[in-house]
């Protein structure tokens, strides 16, 4: 609360793909090119890489019922998504959202961002 207003919070994720999961999506030769984590920018849009190192990062999500939910929801962590939105989209307790995001983050596979 900042003088008399009250500013609600909302929270947009990203995908991060750590450079563990780069490593076994990729061929010895590239490793190279996988030395640091990256941030997809727009999921939706992914291209062939891309779609194969979220597949292994939701393999790596504990609870297969995570790791679907997280490929179901992938395409909303864009950054632009807050998280009202994709409850009201994809009809998702937020309990079952919490429980996902947590997981997730558990494989530092996310990033969270607050903004207003």
């Amino acid at each position: 609360m900042r003088t008399g207003w009250l500013i609600q919070l909302k929270e947009f994720y990203f995908i991060r793909i750590p450079r563990e999961i780069k490593l076994q999506c990729i061929d010895r030769r590239a490793a190279e090119t996988a030395a640091e984590d990256s941030i997809i920018v727009n999921p939706f849009r992914a291209s062939r890489e891309e779609l194969k190192w979220i597949k292994k990062l939701a393999e790596h999500v504990e609870g297969s019922r995570e790791g679907r939910m997280f490929e179901r929801l992938g395409k909303y962590f864009d950054g632009k998504s807050a998280k009202d939105k994709i409850l009201r989209r994809e009809q998702v307790d937020r309990s079952e959202l919490n429980g996902m995001i947590e997981a997730v983050k558990n494989v530092r596979g996310i990033v969270v961002a607050e903004h207003w």
